[in-house]
């Protein structure tokens, strides 16, 4: 789950591209200087979009820009932005990664789950202790989640709305004037990853026996048009959501609406693309 709230880069200005550079590189430094190094591997294009949402709101906070040369890219030195949105970002990664693998060791039970678990549990006393509402946001998902699994339910809707409500409290960095709109993005950008995420492992979790709300459905006439229908209506509501808040820098404005208008549909036209051409070799003679 998660990483499907991404750009379109194709249809980003340059000055668009150097803002979510900025913010996708200073997500992964302080993923690095919270963390250690590994733990870039953690970096994920929600959170990023999380901590670009947040710094486009809140112009008030310090954001130290600059330029540094990537260890991945040597050749030439990259934008980045230092400020407490990108450490919240880093944060929530930790978070949200460590009931992933909780998530994962027990539905799967992978070993690597758990032993990953294992080792970012150690930070969970400082992330609880930062972020008590979203600490228990996560830990209250972790066990809905786990209860609704076991308990086969197969509406969509009533799945989603965890992740929902999850995303919910992340994006809503603080309490004020702005957060319940901040949440009402989370609520519907959450139940978009979660359907994604269903969407993207139907296959999968067919073969496995893997509890997936989608599987009843897969069969029906309309599947794809209900999916499609679906996913739409919740980056409208996460959409027009977004279109309340006052974010004035234009570079900053475009970037956010080709996540929510473009960049989010990649990782679906991907998955079709994929169907499409695995539907045609099974059709050749």
């Amino acid at each position: 789950m998660f990483g499907f709230i991404t750009v379109n880069r194709k249809q980003l200005s340059p000055a668009e591209l150097e803002a979510y550079r900025a913010g996708y590189c200073g997500v992964c430094h302080a993923l690095r200087q919270r963390y250690g190094s590994k733990a870039r591997l953690l970096l994920s294009f929600d959170m990023c979009f999380v901590a670009l949402l947040l710094s486009a709101l809140y112009e008030e906070e310090e954001t130290v820009q600059e330029r540094h040369r990537c260890p991945f890219h040597p050749l030439k030195t990259l934008p980045r932005a230092r400020n407490a949105f990108m450490d919240y970002g880093a944060d929530m990664s930790v978070l949200l990664r460590y009931y992933h693998c909780l998530d994962q060791w027990r539905d799967e039970g992978k070993q690597q789950a758990r032993l990953q678990a294992e080792r970012l549990g150690r930070q969970l006393p400082r992330l609880e202790a930062l972020y008590p509402r979203q600490y228990a946001a996560a830990a209250d998902y972790v066990r809905q989640l786990s209860a609704l699994e076991e308990s086969g339910v197969e509406d969509l809707d009533q799945a989603a709305n965890l992740t929902g409500a999850l995303m919910a409290e992340i994006l809503a960095y603080r309490e004020d004037e702005w957060a319940p709109c901040l949440r009402r993005i989370g609520f519907f950008l959450g139940k978009f990853i979660y359907a994604m995420d269903a969407y993207a492992d139907l296959e999968r979790d067919r073969k496995r026996g893997c509890y997936n709300p989608l599987l009843h459905r897969a069969e029906e006439s309309g599947f794809e048009e209900f999916c499609r229908e679906y996913l739409t209506d919740l980056l409208a509501q996460a959409s027009l959501a977004y279109e309340r808040l006052p974010i004035v820098d234009a570079a900053a404005a475009g970037l956010l609406r080709n996540v929510l208008y473009s960049g989010a549909w990649s990782g679906y036209e991907q998955l079709q693309a994929r169907r499409e051409k695995r539907r045609g070799n099974k059709t050749r003679p």
